[in-house]
């Protein structure tokens, strides 16, 4: 009772609004039943999600690349049979949440790495360098470097992110945290490792604002949920690794710099990887596409 109640109200108000769209002429004769349809079909629609290397997924790269004659063409068409208990590809889903998810880890490496690398910097001993007498300020500077880059990172992701797209915030995001990661494990001076704290800062950023979008994007619906909450779970993971990183080389001379080396590597894979996957297919036609498409011609035409 409350589902029809609910999708007439849908009907009355999509005709009202059609009435007022088109200057007040009367455009109502679309009947309630049509509207109705509509309606279900367009919340089928919304459980709708293509895994990342799926025929569905291709079909919109065809359009990018020039390959088809229109746009209906390469859309996506309604799969209104995914459901809670849909089979899920794995192979086809791991990759696509692995890599944005190890640019979380890489964030929370930076926090657990910083509390030990902040002690072997600051020591007489195992510094290694000439200027390990650091002042509050400075010490504070090194500690929240990152932070400030983030927060840089996250305003700018805000206007341009969706021009960007998922894929682009990734990759740059990675390319930033090898970068980062590369000037604070060499290091000469101070304001170059603050530099480098505040580049890797601008990574996290950006990743942290295209991987969950990416992950929800690309992730068959009944795991969806799931595997973004997993991605909180890999930042956590990151600082239990970076402490464990840290405890492993306080007691070294220069043991800071292979504290934050040690994501150099990693960083530079994530590069890489990200390179090689294809752009959310739910970023596709608000970004390459001409322009975006009204929900009824991206995935549920009505009749």
């Amino acid at each position: 009772m409350a589902l029809l109640l609910s999708a007439t109200c849908v009907g009355y108000s999509s005709n009202f609004v059609k009435t007022a769209r088109y200057g007040g002429r009367d455009r109502t004769s679309t009947h309630l039943s049509r509207n109705t349809r509509r309606l279900t079909k367009q919340l089928s629609a919304l459980k709708f999600q293509p895994s990342l290397y799926s025929k569905s997924l291709k079909r919109r790269h065809l359009l990018v690349k020039g390959s088809v004659k229109s746009e209906k063409e390469a859309v996506i068409p309604n799969e209104t049979e995914a459901q809670v208990g849909e089979e899920i590809d794995w192979s086809a889903t791991i990759f696509p949440f692995l890599f944005p998810a190890t640019g979380g880890l890489l964030f929370g490496y930076e926090i657990g790495a910083t509390s030990g690398a902040i002690v072997s910097l600051t020591s007489s001993v195992t510094s290694g360098t000439t200027w390990y007498d650091l002042s509050p300020l400075a010490s504070g500077l090194i500690v929240s470097g990152s932070l400030g880059g983030a927060m840089l990172a996250s305003a700018i992701a805000v206007v341009y992110g969706d021009y960007l797209g998922r894929k682009k915030e990734l990759v740059g995001g990675a390319a930033l945290y090898t970068l980062g990661a590369s000037l604070m494990a060499f290091a000469p001076s101070l304001p170059v490792l603050i530099s480098g704290r505040l580049i890797y800062g601008l990574g996290i950023g950006f990743t942290m604002h295209g991987a969950p979008m990416y992950i929800a994007e690309t992730a068959p619906t009944s795991v969806r949920g799931t595997l973004i909450s997993l991605k909180e779970g890999f930042i956590v993971g990151g600082i239990l690794l970076g402490y464990l990183v840290s405890s492993n080389f306080i007691g070294d001379v220069g043991g800071w710099r292979s504290m934050y080396g040690a994501a150099v590597v990693p960083a530079a894979a994530l590069t890489v990887a990200m390179s090689t996957v294809p752009e959310s297919p739910r970023w596709l036609p608000a970004g390459d596409f001409p322009a975006a498409l009204p929900l009824e011609e991206l995935c549920c035409p009505v009749a």
